[in-house]
């Protein structure tokens, strides 16, 4: 699997990084002006040990005279920050490629993934991204992204501020106030906290059950979709 550390701009490759050819920088600036969001559904984790665990479908569609293919290479930029990529796919049809070269840029928060396609691979206009990353709850001294809530000093739950752009500190997203999509959110958390809210009406909520790595029971709580919204107006709430 494809690992990197979003403070390492060094290409990560699943293939000898020594033998991958990337297409020039130039050639890629327009990765995220080249497509439009359709959709997102995210699945987070937020654990007792207070790291988060996403894993995010991004359904995207290249826009009219534009190209995301360069020297035989699909070329996709995303914001994150703050994230480890654990890893990455792109899917169309029953196509499903798993192997990419990822770059980080810290000054623009974002990565550029590279997936060598076939030769005379034609991919459609529309086509989903999928991430897994891992991150961390915040302190309430520092709310930006997932922080915790206190009350005198005891953690009573958790709580988010991705205004302006902590969004992307959670889940990889096109983290601008113009990217607006459709979010579908799936919570799992600690089952000891009986309030939990978002954008979205709750549609379902699961029985107890144990997720990797990780004690205590949980509960997963299925969010209804929302109407579009930029990444910084999606927010949830779990507590008592």
């Amino acid at each position: 699997t494809s690992q990197t550390s979003v403070m390492d701009s060094t290409p990560v490759s699943k293939a000898d990084p020594l033998t991958v050819s990337l297409p020039p920088p130039s050639k890629t600036l327009k990765g995220m002006e080249a497509v439009v969001v359709d959709s997102y559904e995210v699945d987070l984790i937020v654990s007792v040990e207070e790291r988060l665990c996403a894993t995010t479908k991004i359904v995207l569609t290249t826009l009219p005279e534009e190209t995301l293919v360069v020297d035989s290479h699909l070329v996709v930029r995303f914001h994150a920050y703050a994230l480890r990529l654990v890893s990455a796919c792109i899917s169309f049809s029953s196509t499903i490629f798993s192997t990419y070269t990822a770059t980080h840029d810290q000054t623009e928060e974002a990565f550029t993934l590279y997936f060598p396609l076939p030769e005379g691979e034609l991919v459609p206009s529309t086509f989903t991204l999928t991430l897994e990353t891992e991150g961390e709850v915040h302190t309430v001294v520092r709310t930006q992204g997932v922080f915790r809530v206190l009350d005198q000093e005891e953690r009573v739950g958790f709580a988010t501020q991705f205004e302006p752009c902590y969004a992307r500190r959670v889940f990889p997203c096109l983290d601008e106030p113009a990217r607006r999509a459709p979010f579908s959110l799936n919570l799992t958390v600690p089952s000891m906290y009986k309030t939990v809210v978002s954008n979205g009406e709750m549609i379902e909520k699961s029985e107890p059950l144990q997720i990797e790595d990780s004690d205590g029971e949980y509960v997963e709580w299925k969010f209804k979709k929302t109407l579009p919204l930029p990444p910084y107006l999606v927010a949830f709430f779990a507590g008592n």
